[in-house]
């Protein structure tokens, strides 16, 4: 489409208005971004508010977002660069020290607004599986799983890999549901305990992040608002990790407590309620 042509622009904003106006859309993901010129973006912003004025505006971007997130475009990205760094730590591409140094570079490239506003995703239509990518072994997609919904943003689960569906590139990375698998997937019920989390907790919506610590194996951090203050630990290492006084309370996960201090088990992660 030829969008310096006021005809075309015209419709095509009008195609994004009708499902917005007629249907009740909530909002409307935006494909290849970056190869449509900025201006077209930020007159379907006003118009699309003008028609409903808590539509959801989400752009999909392969790297750094912040020249498409400055309050005039869009609200949120899809996150691929959170993506990167879940893979990064959990194939064991990275240590953990480099994880929280990216991590904390994420954090701080968007505004907070913009940053919980997009997506955290393991992987989409456009990616190879995470659990192939990440060499099979599922108990690297479970640690994943667990910063998917602890990290800023909205977690988004690409459907399959909650009962740990593989493939490839495309079209491998689009195969059919298998029906059936999610009644007995363990990762399919530890999706549902993480929402309902996020939904108790403040903090993993909407709560300030902060780095707390890291080793070869292992990264923690915290996320907080007001007294909801929680702490994250991934081990993705073959020996437990003893991450600190047991005076915090196990919220979730495979943690517990010797010698007065916690334990998180090998190949697994926890949330903890931090005792100030």
């Amino acid at each position: 489409f030829d969008l310096t042509h006021p005809e075309a622009r015209e419709y095509l904003l009008g195609v994004a208005r009708h499902w917005v106006t007629r249907f009740g859309a909530d909002g409307i993901r935006m494909d290849v971004t970056r190869y449509v010129e900025p201006g077209f973006w930020r007159e379907a912003r006003s118009l699309l508010r003008a028609s409903k004025d808590d539509v959801y505006l989400l752009c999909e971007i392969f790297g750094e977002a912040g020249e498409w997130l400055q309050g005039d475009s869009f609200d949120g990205t899809m996150n691929y660069v959170a993506r990167r760094l879940l893979l990064g730590f959990c194939s064991g591409e990275i240590d953990g020290g480099e994880w929280l140094r990216r991590a904390e570079r994420m954090v701080s490239s968007l505004t907070p607004e913009a940053l919980q506003a997009s997506q955290v995703l393991l992987g989409s239509h456009d990616t190879p599986r995470f659990l192939t990518e990440a060499g099979g072994e599922r108990w690297r997609l479970d640690l994943g799983t667990l910063l998917q919904f602890t990290l800023p943003g909205v977690p988004s689960v690409y459907y399959g890999d909650e009962v740990y569906l593989e493939g490839g590139g495309d079209p491998a990375c689009r195969g059919a549901f298998p029906w059936g698998a999610e009644v007995a997937s363990p990762l399919a019920d530890a999706i549902k305990e993480l929402s309902a989390l996020r939904r108790a907790h403040p903090a993993l919506r909407r709560g300030d992040w902060q780095p707390q610590g890291a080793g070869a194996e292992w990264v923690s951090f915290s996320r907080r608002l007001g007294h909801d203050d929680l702490l994250v630990v991934a081990n993705r290492g073959p020996k437990p990790v003893a991450v600190g006084p047991g005076k915090s309370g196990p919220v979730w996960g495979s943690v517990s407590v010797s010698d007065g201090e916690l334990v998180v088990a090998p190949r697994s992660g926890a949330i903890l309620a931090r005792v100030s």
